[in-house]
Formats: C-alpha cells, sequence, structure tokens
C-alpha cells in the first residue's frame, strides 16, 4: 500500500519535527480559507460602496478577487497544507446559514468543517493549525461589515465544537509553544485559535 506523502507528510517527518516547537515549523498555509465556494451569485458581505458598484454591474470582479483558492479545505489538507486563517460570516438575515467570507460569501461552514473532522481522524499524527478571526454581517450604508451578536455566536461556538471537539487539545494540557510530539501525546490533533473572546 502506497503512503500519500502529502496527506501525511507530518508523521513520515516525525522523527525530525517531533521535537520542533509548532512556531519553529514552516508549514504550507491558506490565507482566507474556505473561499473556493465564491462565484458571482455569492452573497456580498464587505458591503464597502467600491463593491456594491462593481456588483450591480460586474459582479465577477469581485468573484475573482474575493476567491483566494480553487481548492476545498479538504483537498488543501490532503496537499498538505495544515494552518488555516478562517472568517466566518453570519448571513442570519440573507439565508440564516454562517460561511466563510472573503469580501463574498463562499460555502457553508459545516462542509469544510467536516472535512477537516474526517482529515483528523484519518490521520492522528497530522496536526492541523486553525486560526479563527474576522467574524462579521454583512453591512449597511454605514459599515461595509457588522459584527455578529453573542446570540449567533453561541451558536458558531456549537458547531464548531459538534465537528472539531474529538479532535481538539486543550489549551490547559499544552505549554504556550508547544512541540509536535506534545501536541500529539494529548491524543488529539488540531490547535484553534480563537481570536473573538466570546466564542473562546
Amino acid at each position: 500500500e502506497m503512503v500519500d506523502e502529502k496527506a501525511n507528510w507530518m508523521s513520515l517527518t516525525r522523527d525530525q519535527i517531533g521535537g520542533k516547537r509548532l512556531g519553529d515549523i514552516i508549514m504550507p498555509g491558506s490565507h482566507d480559507a474556505g473561499t473556493a465556494g465564491i462565484d458571482e451569485t455569492s452573497f456580498l458581505v464587505d458591503r464597502n460602496i467600491l463593491f456594491i458598484i462593481a456588483e450591480q454591474f460586474e459582479p465577477m470582479i469581485i468573484a475573482n478577487w474575493s476567491k483566494t483558492q480553487e481548492s476545498t479545505v479538504g483537498e488543501q489538507l490532503n496537499a498538505g497544507f495544515r494552518s488555516f486563517d478562517m472568517r466566518i460570516a453570519d448571513l442570519e438575515d440573507e439565508d440564516g446559514s454562517f460561511r466563510w467570507w472573503h469580501g463574498m460569501a463562499g460555502h457553508e461552514i459545516q462542509m469544510e468543517l467536516q472535512e477537516i473532522s474526517d482529515f483528523a481522524r484519518d490521520h492522528p499524527e497530522e496536526v492541523i493549525y486553525l486560526e479563527f478571526g474576522h467574524f462579521a454581517k454583512p453591512g449597511d450604508k454605514d459599515r461595509p461589515t457588522v459584527p455578529i451578536p453573542d446570540y449567533r455566536k453561541d451558536i458558531i461556538a456549537e458547531i464548531l465544537l459538534e465537528f472539531l471537539e474529538p479532535y481538539m487539545a486543550l489549551q490547559s494540557e499544552l505549554s504556550s509553544n508547544p512541540t509536535i510530539n506534545e501536541i500529539l501525546s494529548t491524543g488529539k490533533n488540531i490547535i484553534l485559535q480563537m481570536n473573538d473572546a466570546h466564542i473562546r
């Protein structure tokens, strides 16, 4: 049986990287991850005046700018990516969903959270680093985006726990800059940095 080197690079190099701290390892990463689902029909989250004008005349321009990857997060994980910048938009007033976003909104978050969960389960020696920030709702004429209310953040927290909790290392079990071996010794392989105090 052939081992997929990209999907298993951390376990294959564990002898070299196991004792290294997370902050000392250069790993492939993805900025504005989760935007593969954006197209010209996507909801506009960042309602700045330039985007609003462009959306009326040529929505493909904003879609092309907003979409930073062609691949889903699961496909990126299989290609060797281990670090992800995750941004969630609350479309409570549009279709009630939570979606990844960068300018426009992409897939509902559940799709890629399932991919992350499946990968973490199937590759227990691959450490995945997820950073969550830039939580927003589509704005109004005065502000391009507005904050997500706490009661909706509570739902985001529940969704994240539903998919990721079995694989998330607890901060209380780790040093501030843990080694790969230290992380994996917890029996978990997801490090989640939450940049929202309410959700954290």
